[in-house]
């Protein structure tokens, strides 16, 4: 018998079109915007990031199952000297809503691979108050609506988890490199996550044939992961201009040998449509 798969992908402004799903969802995974990022993702100041993530993960809450999980990938951020703690700030914000805090993993990534690399600073100037430690970790914060438990799933024996094969990942520090960005000529996303974050989560925290929202979906990297493992996708894009880059990547349109998988694209109003902007726009 053959299952299918539903993939569906939004172009919008993630609260205004979480607020027009009425879809139930099992399993959230996401890695949401800095509140700077290199210049992509604008806010009045840190305060109102804080408050759009409120209203963007309330929504959130609302549509994920009750005793299911929320799990986000975030790292403090630098910014002209300024250090800002979004994962402990994060953390503040979805407890407000009511999610329950389940488990912190972090994510190191290996040596000489960092989001910033600021050693060299006291490497050039070896004197006190000149240091600041190369950023080499993530968070990946995993979050319940009520209490998560497991339970008997029609679809417990065929989700099953190979422990051998995934052995390096049952303690709470997972060791792997992030997303190489070496495809020219392709619109690169600032904050992308490799398959393999994704990838784990949707094995540890989902069934096969449930669907899995990401509501700041980049180019689509979560339902490329869930389409492998047989979960359908929501993921939400506010840049309409990353469609191409988006469908290559999802591998948009193509079937499953053992599934069969709907395509689905659909424009919101609140897409933007202009220029995805740079440092300096």
């Amino acid at each position: 018998m053959t299952d299918i798969i539903n993939n569906t992908i939004y172009f919008g402004d993630s609260e205004s079109v979480l607020k027009d799903i009425d879809q139930r969802v099992q399993l959230v995974v996401t890695s949401p915007p800095y509140f700077n990022m290199r210049g992509e993702m604008k806010y009045d100041g840190y305060k109102e990031f804080l408050r759009k993530m409120y209203r963007v993960f309330k929504q959130v809450y609302r549509v994920l199952d009750h005793h299911r999980m929320c799990v986000v990938n975030s790292s403090d951020y630098r910014e002209d000297g300024i250090k800002y703690p979004v994962p402990y700030d994060l953390y503040g914000v979805l407890r407000k809503i009511g999610f329950r805090f389940q488990d912190d993993i972090i994510w190191a990534k290996p040596k000489g691979i960092g989001s910033a690399k600021l050693a060299g600073i006291v490497i050039q100037n070896p004197y006190p108050m000149y240091y600041r430690p190369d950023m080499r970790y993530e968070h990946i914060m995993v979050f319940s609506k009520g209490g998560g438990r497991p339970y008997d799933h029609v679809r417990k024996e065929e989700s099953k988890i190979d422990i051998l094969k995934y052995k390096d990942f049952f303690s709470d520090v997972w060791e792997f490199s992030p997303q190489c960005r070496n495809e020219r000529g392709l619109d690169t996303h600032n904050s992308a996550y490799p398959i393999i974050l994704p990838e784990m989560i949707t094995r540890f925290y989902s069934y096969k044939y449930e669907t899995v929202l990401d509501p700041f979906f980049g180019h689509g990297t979560t339902m490329r992961a869930t389409t492998r493992l047989s979960r359908s996708c929501i993921g939400i894009e506010l840049y309409k201009q990353r469609e191409r880059a988006i469908k290559k990547n999802v591998r948009y349109g193509q079937s499953s040998l053992h599934n069969n998988i709907n395509w689905n694209i659909i424009t919101h109003p609140s897409a933007n449509t202009n220029h995805i902007p740079t440092r300096g726009d």
